[in-house]
């Protein structure tokens, strides 16, 4: 950055986008953000004794950094991406088939009639 380009984290703000305080900035500049893909991506800024200063320039590259990390995470292929596995149908009913029969032994099970399981001899 050229001497000249310095402008406040104020006046920054004032540049950008949906108008995020000073605050934000500075946050940008001290610690980052976290990208999607678990980067951090930070402002580029100057301090000059107790201010910090950044130039339109960085913003637009900090801007620019962000969006191309975005970009890489949403454009994997969906393979990459940690998915948890999901019960199957079978698996689901079972577990609940299972529960009801559990309930049903202590009493607590009641079915869409308002009949207890275990007054008909304990089937859900």
């Amino acid at each position: 950055m050229e001497c000249n380009d310095h402008i406040s984290l104020s006046a920054a703000a004032a540049l950008c986008p949906g108008r995020p305080s000073a605050n934000a900035l500075w946050r940008w500049a001290r610690r980052g953000i976290k990208s999607r893909g678990g980067g951090c991506i930070k402002l580029n800024h100057v301090r000059v004794g107790g201010k910090l200063f950044t130039s339109a320039e960085a913003l637009h590259k900090f801007f620019a950094d962000v969006a191309a990390a975005d970009a890489a995470y949403f454009d994997a292929p969906v393979a990459d991406a940690i998915q948890p596995p999901s019960p199957s149908t079978r698996q689901v009913a079972h577990d609940v088939a299972a529960a009801r029969s559990e309930l049903a032994a202590e009493g607590f099970y009641t079915d869409v009639a308002g009949i207890t399981a275990a007054a008909e001899g304990g089937r859900p």
